[in-house]
C-alpha cells in the first residue's frame, strides 16, 4: 500500500549519490571497522556493537528493565551475563540509603 504522506529519511547515504541509501552490509562493515579502533587490552576481543549500546545505556543511568525491553533481550540475566561490558555501579548506595542533609 503506497501512502504519499509518509516520508522516510535514511540515516546513512552514499557519498557518491545522496539520494541513494547504503545497504545494511555496508553499514555493518563500517561499524566493524570503527569498533576495531576501540582501546582494549591486546588479548581482549572486539566487543559486539549490541553489547556496547547496552553498556552505554546502562552507564547513562537508563533503568535495566528499559534496556532489556528495548534491546529485545529475553531477560535481565541474559543481558547482565552476556552483554553488559561494565559492572560498575552508577549509584552511590551510601547517599541512597542514608540522607546526608
Amino acid at each position: 500500500m503506497n501512502n504519499s504522506s509518509i516520508i522516510i529519511n535514511t540515516l546513512f547515504k552514499s557519498a557518491k549519490d545522496l539520494y541513494k541509501p547504503i545497504s545494511v552490509d555496508r553499514i555493518t562493515r563500517h561499524i566493524k571497522n570503527l569498533s576495531k579502533l576501540i582501546d582494549r587490552a591486546q588479548n581482549r576481543l572486539i566487543p559486539k556493537v549490541r553489547a556496547m549500546g547496552a553498556t552505554l545505556a546502562d552507564t547513562s543511568i537508563v533503568p535495566a528493565e528499559n534496556i532489556v525491553l528495548n534491546a529485545f533481550w529475553s531477560n535481565y540475566n541474559m543481558f547482565d551475563t552476556y552483554c553488559r561490558l561494565d559492572h560498575s555501579s552508577q549509584s552511590n548506595m551510601t547517599e541512597a540509603v542514608l540522607p546526608l542533609n
